[in-house]
């Protein structure tokens, strides 16, 4: 075995693994290098997804901008805001209460039509 691991830096270490004979074993760092550099890549990778997760990307933002201005085009809806909308990945998610289910298939259909929408999801609940 080793006695002792290569340490960083840019000169070849050169070490005898039992302290007799001559087998010598020469290690270089650069080979370490490049799996240390991929290591950091992957962190920071990891740590830009999960921000994007937090803030939401600006696709997600105009999408939701726009099934909000469909909503508001169709007064047979309800009240303003009566249906609130939220993007995620793509992904619109209705909630609110209405007067009937006719209003929550309309807001449903409107959501999918909006360019960029890949599913809706609603929780509008009836009120009665």
């Amino acid at each position: 075995m080793c006695s002792r691991l290569p340490a960083w830096g840019l000169a070849n270490q050169t070490i005898n693994p039992n302290g007799k004979g001559n087998e010598l074993i020469t290690f270089t760092s650069f080979k370490i290098a490049p799996l240390a550099v991929a290591a950091a890549t992957l962190v920071l990778g990891c740590a830009a997804e999960r921000n994007s997760e937090i803030v939401g990307s600006a696709d997600d933002a105009n999408i939701t901008a726009k099934v909000k201005a469909a909503l508001s085009q169709h007064p047979d809806l309800g009240p303003p805001n009566a249906i609130y909308v939220e993007t995620r990945h793509h992904v619109v998610y209705l909630s609110g209460l209405v007067d009937n289910g006719l209003v929550t298939a309309d807001a449903i259909e409107l959501a999918r039509q909006v360019p960029g929408v890949a599913k809706v999801e609603s929780t509008v609940a009836v009120e009665h």
